[in-house]
């Protein structure tokens, strides 16, 4: 299983940030997008997600995350899968006794380099933000550890304070804004 060692931090100027990245050599632009997330959950549990829809222009993927969070990094073991009709999932998931507990959409620009992966999104209702990934083929303490001080010094290069590292997930900082109703 992959593992991901990510962070994020709120960003006020996405141009500025963006005339930056441009600057780094080793990054290779990789495209716009739009990823339209459904997190489903437990009727029982509506705050803990169980496992994430996201459709993009060309495909959908299932995902499920074992997360653990240190210093607003995370590092996630992931499963994941793709499907080719996100409404039939939607509805499988739903018959299957989980509910929609909370939708979100992102849009921005990614950029890439070896198995780093940054991103500049606009979170709706969130604002904006840079999200800084490394992909890992397996769990390794050392590895991780490289990861985070690679993220950190992505930070730094890029002139955003680490005080401005977001430790909430998403889904957290969307349920603050509007809390869950379960019918």
């Amino acid at each position: 299983m992959p593992f991901e060692v990510e962070l994020k931090a709120h960003i006020d100027n996405t141009g500025l940030i963006s005339r930056k990245i441009r600057d780094i050599p080793e990054l290779e632009f990789s495209g716009s997008y739009i990823k339209s997330d459904t997190y489903f959950s437990l009727p029982e549990e509506p705050l803990l997600t169980q496992f994430r829809l996201r459709v993009l222009k060309d495909s959908a993927l299932v995902t499920k995350k074992r997360k653990t969070l240190q210093d607003g990094i995370e590092v996630n073991e992931e499963i994941e899968f793709g499907v080719s009709d996100p409404e039939a999932f939607t509805r499988f998931a739903q018959e299957s006794g989980y509910i929609i507990s909370i939708c979100k959409e992102k849009r921005g620009e990614a950029y890439h380099s070896g198995n780093f992966t940054l991103e500049i999104s606009d979170i709706t209702g969130l604002g904006s933000f840079i999200e800084l990934e490394v992909l890992l083929e397996k769990f390794e303490v050392i590895r991780v550890q490289q990861a985070k001080a690679k993220l950190l010094d992505t930070l730094d290069l890029l002139g955003i304070s680490r005080d401005y590292i977001e430790p909430r997930y998403y889904t957290e900082m969307l349920r603050e804004m509007k809390p869950i109703s379960v019918d």
